[in-house]
């Protein structure tokens, strides 16, 4: 009883925070910050419809842009954040004033050095020679190369809600971080749903995780390549971070990122049955798991019933979230 008055506390508190977010900044920094705390309502309250987060994410607008969207009736978080932005730089609620101090002139100085191109990779891949350290590359070079990485620095929020940067050492070096010249770079994809938190009814629907002591809400996902997992959520759950093999990871809209860290075997319950998975650390918005392709690959042949809101499997039926 106890812990369930605690819990009830926390929820509260929870739901009290979002209600009270305002617009201080510019609306991408509320955005930003709108979509951290919107993570924390929906792990504590899955089943809140999205036009609940539309009216608070309106509600926390300033007066001259609120009643305009209002308006335009967005029927979407995505829609409602486009509809925001655009009205920002329709009206800028700041005029430029011209100060009475010229501004200072910065003269650029040209850096020889720093503007000499290295060698490129394939110069390097033909000398024998690691692209990290200039050094000759043999096998195992990986384990005495002066270029590798031994740590991750994460950028987290703390518990009085201020960013911090964590420094998190690797826990191990998987066989697959091992570095060879001559492999190209892969590329994963990842869809737009998954990474800006806004789901899709056709091809997504949500679970919830239990890693160790963490609650995680996960958005199942066909349309991405592999698995993923939120790097702040990795650090803040105490998960066992691992240097992998680096990848691109692409999104639909052109945007790219870099992922060379992962959770490697990382042990998890649904609904009481227990999984085992890989997750690469990534800066995904709005959930924090994303089982892709991969995932449901591994539990092939599955089935999904959207009106009955389960998820067959030849090992359990699971139950969905309303994503």
């Amino acid at each position: 009883m106890v812990t369930d008055r605690f819990n009830l506390v926390s929820e509260y508190e929870v739901i009290g925070q979002f209600h009270n977010l305002k617009q201080v900044g510019s609306v991408v920094d509320y955005v930003d910050k709108f979509e951290e705390m919107v993570i924390m309502v929906r792990r504590n309250c899955p089943h809140l419809p999205e036009t609940y987060y539309i009216s608070s994410f309106r509600s926390g607008l300033k007066d001259s842009i609120q009643y305009h969207l209002q308006c335009h009736r967005p029927t979407a978080l995505s829609q409602a954040y486009w509809y925001a932005k655009r009205l920002e730089q329709a009206s800028p609620a700041f005029k430029k004033y011209t100060s009475a101090i010229p501004p200072q002139k910065f003269q650029k100085t040209w850096n020889k050095e720093k503007d000499t191109t290295g060698p490129s990779i394939a110069e390097l891949r033909a000398a024998g020679k690691c692209f990290k350290c200039r050094e000759p590359w043999v096998p195992g070079h990986t384990k005495v190369c002066k270029g590798k990485q031994l740590y991750s620095v994460i950028l987290v929020q703390n518990a009085e809600g201020q960013e911090e940067v964590a420094v998190v050492e690797d826990a191990e070096q998987s066989d697959d971080a091992e570095f060879h010249d001559a492999e190209a770079i892969p590329t994963l994809n990842i869809s737009m749903h998954a990474l800006t938190g806004i789901p899709s009814m056709a091809s997504t629907f949500a679970l919830k995780l239990r890693i160790g002591t963490s609650i995680a809400v996960a958005l199942v996902d066909s349309g991405s390549d592999e698995s993923f997992m939120n790097a702040k959520f990795a650090v803040n759950s105490n998960c066992k971070i691992s240097q992998v093999s680096m990848a691109k990871v692409a999104a639909a809209n052109g945007k790219e990122m870099i992922s060379n860290t992962a959770c490697l075997s990382c042990k998890y319950s649904i609904q009481g049955h227990e999984f085992i998975s890989d997750f690469r650390l990534l800066e995904v918005k709005g959930y924090d798991v994303i089982l892709g392709a991969d995932w449901i690959y591994h539990h092939n042949p599955v089935g999904l019933d959207l009106k009955r809101r389960e998820f067959p499997s030849p090992q359990t039926t699971l139950k969905l979230l309303h994503s």
